[in-house]
């Protein structure tokens, strides 16, 4: 079994069956018969090429959800050393969710940073390292987010041991997991951390609310003055971003699904909501200009569609600059 938890860049597939391994062969055969028929491949039972084909044979809006799905069960049912072979077999365009999904996942001694930092170093290939830094920082996080002093002290040891400087996205994962089912209290525990934080942080508590339900300006209104002004837009650009991807994986239209938050918000948030949107099919969407360019040509507004498509050309150009594992192809961003 695998816990369920809440990520916001590349969520665990709702879509699963939950079966029980039992010693006998009944049990066994119930189980092989469960896992194969979900569509997260499972490493006990799927080699790296048999999983890559069933990976592919999922719908495109869903399939970057269910490699991330994937990168989790590997996480948690084999060594970081197996990791590699099984990205290689993957289509191009997907590496990504995977190392994300095993670095939410993946098991190290939280009393030897040296020796897990040396693990990521053998292991993980250098665009994906600070993926797994991050994880770290996220383990921590869940068990301490109502404690900032002790989640930067801790965060600041990663980094140090790392060389990896921004490692705020292991912050924000870990207090979304760790409180975002009581937005109100999370919200509040977010404050206290830096401001220089609060962007990333409430971005990501947006992400949480418009994951789990319809935007709208009345959502937004519930929460707004809780949050600090200057990371209202933030929680805006998050929850156009979680309603995205939502959509995109239960294969429904989904410009429809944000475009009235953005009319009701464009006097005060629109650059972030186009930012939410940009940001949502790039994930959704990896290493594919061509369904990139597709999808974001369903936005019927030719100003906000514009947008998208600068935004989305600028973040492509800005992770080929910086090597940060993000989506590395700037082909076919045209309009």
């Amino acid at each position: 079994m695998w816990p369920m938890e809440r990520v916001s860049q590349t969520p665990v597939p709702r879509r699963r069956r939950w079966v029980a391994a039992v010693g006998t062969m009944v049990g066994v055969a119930a189980l092989i018969f469960g896992l194969d028929s979900i569509e997260v491949p499972h490493p006990w039972i799927y080699s790296p090429d048999s999983s890559s084909k069933k990976i592919q044979a999922v719908p495109e809006g869903r399939r970057w959800m269910v490699t991330h799905g994937y990168g989790a069960l590997s996480a948690q049912t084999l060594d970081i050393s197996a990791f590699r072979d099984r990205v290689d077999a993957l289509p191009d365009g997907l590496e990504h969710a995977y190392y994300d999904g095993a670095a939410h996942h993946f098991r190290f001694a939280m009393g030897d940073i040296d020796g897990t930092v040396s693990d990521i170093e053998t292991h993980i290939p250098g665009l994906y390292r600070v993926l797994f830094y991050d994880g770290m920082v996220r383990r921590y996080t869940l068990a301490h987010a109502s404690d900032p002093n002790a989640v930067i002290a801790w965060t600041e040891k990663v980094s140090s041991r790392s060389g990896e400087r921004d490692l705020v996205n292991g912050i924000r994962i870990g207090i979304q997991q760790a409180l975002g089912s009581t937005m109100d209290r999370a919200i509040a525990v977010a404050a206290m951390y830096p401001p220089a934080m609060h962007h990333e942080l409430y971005e990501e508590l947006g992400w949480r609310v418009g994951d789990e339900d319809a935007v709208t300006i009345a959502a937004y209104q519930q929460y707004q003055d809780s949050i600090p002004p200057p990371a209202r837009c933030s929680f805006a650009e998050g929850m156009t971003r979680g309603r995205i991807l939502w959509l995109m994986a239960e294969e429904m239209p989904w410009w429809s699904g944000v475009s009235g938050f953005h009319e009701s918000m464009s006097d005060q948030c629109a650059d972030f909501i186009e930012s939410g949107i940009a940001e949502a099919l790039l994930i959704a969407v990896g290493d594919r200009p061509t369904v990139r360019r597709e999808e974001a040509q369903t936005i019927t507004d030719a100003q906000v569609r514009s947008s998208v498509f600068a935004t989305m050309a600028q973040r492509l150009e800005a992770a080929n600059e910086t090597n940060r594992p993000q989506t590395p192809s700037t082909d076919s961003i045209d309009q």
